[in-house]
């Protein structure tokens, strides 16, 4: 697990909520503490759509909802004069990456890999930030995780976040 803060957190957030940095993972959750708790569960009711969008969700193997289909309604809800008191987003790697397909591939090997995230979480005007890899089963092979939090500081410097390792 690569664990960091966020050393700007104006630039950051930016590229969060309006630029387009992040608009291909899958959001797993996002949670705010406004003036009361808002909690958005990313995954899919599939119900909701009609068959032949159903069937495209489901052909593609989405479980989630994209960063880029939420990030308006995220962004609506931390915009203001008023910062958030809190906010915590999971967002996962999704089966459309652009930039991981070669470490999916490598730590897919290992069998057992179900899942990419990373986590930023702002509170006490820090923003921190948290690398995950979920397992299918039991393994000692640690190559996924190092796999991932590789890439993971590789993106985030691809992409002029700046953090400090914690």
């Amino acid at each position: 697990m690569f664990v960091f803060q966020i050393t700007d957190i104006r630039d950051f957030t930016h590229k969060l909520f309006v630029g387009d940095t992040f608009d291909w993972f899958e959001m797993a959750l996002a949670e705010f503490q406004t003036a009361c708790r808002i909690r958005l569960d990313g995954r899919l009711v599939t119900d909701y759509f009609d068959n032949d969008l159903r069937q495209e969700l489901l052909s593609a193997g989405r479980k989630f909802v994209l960063w880029k289909e939420m990030k308006p309604l995220c962004y609506q809800i931390v915009k203001g004069r008023r910062t958030p008191l809190s906010f915590r987003i999971v967002l996962n790697v999704s089966g459309a990456t652009p930039v991981l397909d070669k470490v999916l591939d490598q730590a897919a090997a290992s069998g057992c890999l179900s899942g990419l995230s990373i986590r930023f979480e702002f509170s006490s005007g820090k923003i921190v930030g948290a690398t995950g890899v979920s397992l299918s089963s039991f393994s000692t092979d640690r190559n996924p995780e190092f796999l991932w939090d590789e890439a993971a500081r590789n993106f985030l410097r691809s992409h002029e976040i700046v953090t400090e390792k914690l």
